[in-house]
């Protein structure tokens, strides 16, 4: 059996971004047999959803993250949960080749740079090591640099 895991996201602009799928209108359109649609959830700004084969099932999972953190207004990079207890996935869901991440705590100092060798689209960074506080991530793509505030929370 061939296993595809597609990631899908929507945010309060209104975005939704499912790669391997199609956005219409105001539903998403899944692949499958009895051709679902997938509404947005009035109240969250940002979800993420993973799809599987899973022996003739349509979808297995589908998390919910309510939060208003996740995306910056004109990024094409989200991070979630937001906030969280330190264990963060970035995504780029225009799939811009994810190339470093900078944390800066709020005084500015650099606490967290990792860098990407490989194509990377999405990462899951664990930075529970840091105390609870606001921090800023710097994500440099093969396009652009955007900037998110996380939370890290205890």
């Amino acid at each position: 059996m061939v296993q595809t895991i597609f990631t899908l996201c929507y945010d309060a602009l209104n975005s939704v971004y499912y790669l391997g799928g199609t956005y219409n209108s105001n539903n998403l359109v899944l692949t499958g047999i009895l051709g679902q649609t997938l509404p947005p959830s009035i109240g969250y700004d940002a979800f993420i959803a993973r799809f599987q084969d899973n022996g003739g099932a349509d979808y297995k999972s589908l998390e919910f993250f309510k939060d208003s953190l996740s995306k910056a207004v004109n990024s094409n990079v989200i991070a979630y949960p937001n906030p969280s207890n330190g264990n963060f996935n970035f995504v780029s869901v225009k799939n811009e080749t994810i190339k470093t991440i900078t944390v800066s705590d709020i005084t500015g100092r650099t606490v967290y740079i990792k860098s990407f060798e490989n194509e990377t689209f999405e990462t899951n960074t664990n930075l529970s090591f840091l105390p609870a506080s606001t921090y800023f991530v710097n994500i440099s793509t093969s396009i652009d640099n955007y900037n998110i505030k996380i939370v890290i929370i205890k």
